[in-house]
């Protein structure tokens, strides 16, 4: 029956007898829930933006309860309701959470859904045929919510089904670590059961879950809230998909696969449906730009429209997941084999296959390094510390098993080594304090233990091995590049391929010696010496001999050096580093080297000839091969955009992948050294002037 305190409704029962009888003959009804965004409103127009263009909606009054009126917005031959969104918790709180010490907030969103539905059924709903529930964003989780009870009102002949859009909120951590999203949740309800993941596996009415695996809501509010990122390097990337760097891509094809894996056991249910594409948008069913139009995004040639209407499609964008589960060494943990937290450390591995089977390539992870105990304190909070806070890994460029974007070890076996000490995998127990901090410097213990585990694991058999690094982990594959070679068959072909590892020993712009006091922090810290050469030690201080420039004097092993000669990192953490522009003469040009003046390329130039410099020996190595462009960026073996790629940085005509398969085969000689800035016009065909946060 019709509730009273929803009588401003009554403009419905304007109808005359006759309009609902013929309405009923073919009943078809839309719920749609129009709701704002869960916190952070500033984010609404992402609603309203499709591939970097304003979409046009169609706009229809409010129509305030008390002064109801015909509008006349009916659209294509559905009854079509529009729920107003005031409760805050996606039609779901309950009176008796309401505050009782004189605060006016009523929480009656479940009350609002019961009354509404109770007034359609009683103006003509209950003679439904056809019936959908639909909702954007929270909206979209209230569809879900409610969507076996919107189903248990209405006829039982009837066809309901339930179609959330944008509603799919992962329980993903965001890039610091923290369970955000999950602890805004918990602020609502009883942990968990109110994201999606938990709540299709209950949901017994056909669904249909509409979503962009980037979506663009969830980026900047889950992922990279404003809390994780103080320094801003997101904040392009937040706005615009395009602005990103390859690390940050790699970040976000990371939360792609989260709600992949999220979505596989729905994946399975053989009435269920699903479009996720790959726009960057948040909410797709509400403007005919993307729902329905000639330019309309598409999966397999169909719109979301002609997706919804066969129901049972199932459309994700690029079919196979690149993702892999972490795998914790259980045994690790008798010998003390830990994170700096306790936790177990843990790897990703991608079986090889074919002409592969016999070969290893193993990838060192890079986050930079704690030099202190505070800071080795708040690195144990995240998944550079603790294996507690690590997700699956996202396998491309370097690593990808794709023969067109990885030619030469595609079919590789590969192993993904996940970083938790905090010094380069270098780190000594000797040096743990034994004053009750809990912290664990075992970085060097786990990098011989993941050893040995590979080893039992088919590794002793390589024909042929690469090891190789991003960043801190280019660092960690030089200072353990001799021990990955002494380990394997004399017969197998071993090598190294640093990447952005190579860490200059350089003045920033104030005079000085930035990194390299860093440097003997860590190394005092976390005992790193007992990890560096020992001739090098004996002869100058061990905070010199962790930099590539003095390691590569003694490594034997062939190592492949890629490096950009304007590396991102290295601008703004070793040449103009926080505290070293209190003005913000630098703070554009840090950012994005377009925007640097001619003063500043200039100083850019000088760091490109110091590295230069510290590489000169290293270039007269017969069996060493370099990479080492002009391109402003950090890293660049591990996104197929900069690895190999159509539009991938060149030197020659010829990309990374290139250049290492060519060392690492013996089909040419690959020593290639760009020209200076400006005049690789390859470096920015991907936006690779852009910075990375690693």
């Amino acid at each position: 029956m019709g509730n009273p305190k929803l009588g401003a409704l009554s403009w419905w029962r304007k109808w005359q007898k006759r309009d609902w009888v013929i309405a009923a003959i073919g009943f078809t009804i839309i719920i749609l829930f129009s709701l704002t965004l869960l916190f952070h409103a500033r984010n609404a127009n992402h609603s309203s933006t499709f591939g970097g263009c304003s979409a046009i909606n169609d706009s229809v009054p409010l129509t305030l309860l008390q002064r109801a009126k015909d509008t006349g917005a009916y659209f294509y031959n559905w009854n079509k309701v529009k729920i107003r969104y005031c409760d805050g918790a996606s039609y779901a709180g309950h009176p008796e959470s309401e505050f009782k010490n004189g605060t006016e907030l009523y929480f009656r969103g479940q009350l609002i859904w019961e009354a509404i539905m109770d007034e359609f059924l009683s103006l003509g709903m209950s003679n439904a045929k056809q019936a959908l529930l639909t909702g954007c964003s929270s909206g979209g989780l209230a569809s879900l919510i409610h969507c076996d009870d919107f189903r248990d009102h209405l006829p039982k002949d009837a066809t309901v089904k339930c179609a959330p859009d944008a509603g799919f909120f992962l329980d993903e951590l965001d890039i610091l670590g923290h369970a955000t999203m999950r602890a805004y949740f918990a602020d609502l309800v009883q942990l968990q059961c109110i994201f999606p993941q938990e709540i299709v596996k209950n949901v017994k009415t056909p669904v249909f879950i509409i979503n962009s695996a980037y979506d663009a809501w969830q980026i900047p509010n889950v992922l990279v809230p404003e809390e994780s990122d103080p320094q801003g390097d997101w904040r392009s990337c937040k706005s615009n998909i395009k602005e990103c760097n390859s690390s940050q891509i790699e970040t976000l094809q990371g939360f792609r696969n989260s709600m992949l894996e999220a979505l596989s056991e729905f994946g399975k249910n053989e009435e269920g449906g699903m479009f996720i594409n790959s726009c960057s948008a948040h909410c797709q069913t509400l403007s005919s730009d993307t729902w329905h139009s000639p330019n309309s995004p598409r999966i397999n040639n169909k719109s979301i429209a002609e997706a919804v209407g066969d129901c049972k499609s199932k459309l994700h964008f690029n079919g196979e997941p690149k993702a892999w589960s972490i795998v914790l060494v259980e045994k690790m943990a008798e010998e003390g084999l830990v994170c700096l937290d306790g936790s177990l450390p843990g790897y990703h591995f991608q079986k090889g296959f074919g002409s592969g089977s016999n070969n290893w390539l193993l990838h060192l992870e890079g986050g930079a390094w704690c030099n202190s105990v505070e800071s080795c304190n708040y690195r144990k909070g995240t998944a550079l510390g603790s294996s507690k806070y690590m997700q699956q890994a996202y396998f491309d460029g370097i690593l990808s098993r794709n023969s067109s974007q990885n030619p030469d070890f595609y079919n590789w076996n590969k192993v993904k080594i996940r970083y938790c000490d905090g010094a380069s995998f270098a780190g000594h127990p000797e040096s743990e304090f034994k004053n009750g901090t809990k912290l664990y410097f075992r970085g060097q213990l786990i990098w011989e233990a993941i050893m040995n585990e590979f080893l039992s694991l088919g590794m002793s058999n390589a024909k042929q091995a690469l090891l190789t690094g991003c960043s801190a982990g280019g660092l960690a594959t030089l200072i353990h590049c001799d021990e990955f070679r002494d380990h394997l068959p004399k017969d197998a072909t071993v090598k190294c391929v640093p990447d952005a590892g190579f860490f200059l020993d350089e003045l920033d712009i104030l005079g000085h010696a930035t990194m390299r006091a860093f440097y003997a922090d860590v190394v005092k810290l976390q005992g790193v010496a007992r990890s560096l050469n020992k001739n090098c030690v004996e002869r100058i201080e061990p905070s010199e001999c962790i930099f590539p420039q003095e390691i590569v004097k003694n490594v034997k092993t062939p190592v492949f050096i890629i490096n950009s000669a304007y590396d991102s990192w290295q601008i703004q953490n070793v040449l103009v580093p926080n505290g070293s522009d209190p003005q913000g003469y630098w703070k554009s040009c840090r950012l994005n080297i377009k925007e640097c003046n001619s003063s500043q390329i200039e100083t850019l130039q000088g760091f490109r000839n110091s590295l230069l410099k510290a590489l000169s020996e290293f270039g007269k190595n017969e069996e060493g091969g370099m990479f080492i462009n002009s391109c402003y960026v950090h890293c660049q073996t591990l996104s197929s955009a900069t690895w190999h790629s159509p539009n991938s940085p060149r030197i020659n005509d010829k990309s990374i992948a290139e250049s290492v398969g060519d060392w690492y085969f013996n089909r040419k000689v690959s020593k290639l050294i760009d020209c200076p800035y400006p005049c690789n016009p390859t470096c920015y065909a991907n936006g690779m002037d852009l910075t990375s946060i690693l």
